[in-house]
């Protein structure tokens, strides 16, 4: 009897502890993700893009990420009697702030961020406009162009993971805003690896990519 009643009261005293465990499991912590874009190999299907990329996001402290991104691209630009061929790689670096997580898997959530992204392409203008004396306008090749652009970005983005595995979808939305386009011939920007085609500076670009966390 008193054997019974010792264990009842030990019972007693360690089911709380032992509920708090049951209902407040650690969370997976942030760890490094390691991800591939999906968006561009699928849009070369559909149009003259070509490209890929490749991030990296680091958990910094608390809720910062210290973020890499990189790639390669080729684009085309036709209007208005230009015709433009583009490639070159680009890198963007920056962070990104975890707004909301999940409470079981903290790599599972939305974040807001901000990015620069540097790229050294070469234009190939096949043709542009040239306007002569009588104001007729034609066309002529002008060859290869060495171009630099520096951009920045704000970013709105979240990363779902799938299922119980290691693996996750991310995906964001940036908002280029171009702060430097030098080229040996002083053209404006038309189209930027890592960018995308130039409206008066501005670009939105979507990102899919599909990774892993080590």
């Amino acid at each position: 009897m008193k054997q019974l009643l010792i264990s009842a009261f030990l019972i007693s005293l360690l089911s709380p502890m032992l509920a708090q465990e049951i209902k407040s499991p650690k969370p997976i912590p942030y760890q490094i993700f390691i991800g591939i874009d999906l968006l561009n190999p699928a849009i070369q299907f559909l149009s003259d893009k070509k490209g890929y990329e490749a991030s990296v996001s680091v958990p910094v402290y608390k809720k910062w990420q210290a973020i890499a991104e990189g790639g390669y691209e080729e684009n085309k630009y036709e209007h208005n009697s230009w015709n433009i061929d583009l490639s070159g790689f680009f890198a963007r670096v920056g962070f990104d702030w975890y707004v909301d997580s999940d409470h079981k898997n903290l790599n599972n959530g939305y974040y807001l961020g901000a990015r620069v992204g540097y790229s050294p392409y070469q234009l190939k203008i096949n043709e542009f406009p040239i306007k002569n004396q009588g104001g007729e306008v034609f066309s002529m090749p002008l060859g290869e162009v060495s171009s630099h652009a520096l951009w920045v970005a704000p970013v709105v983005g979240a990363r779902v993971n799938l299922g119980d595995t290691r693996f996750y979808v991310n995906s964001n939305v940036q908002l280029n805003i171009l702060a430097m386009d030098l080229n040996e011939k002083n053209f404006d920007a038309f189209a930027i690896p890592g960018f995308g085609k130039s409206n008066n500076g501005l670009n939105l670009r979507v990102l899919w990519s599909f990774g892993f966390i080590l």
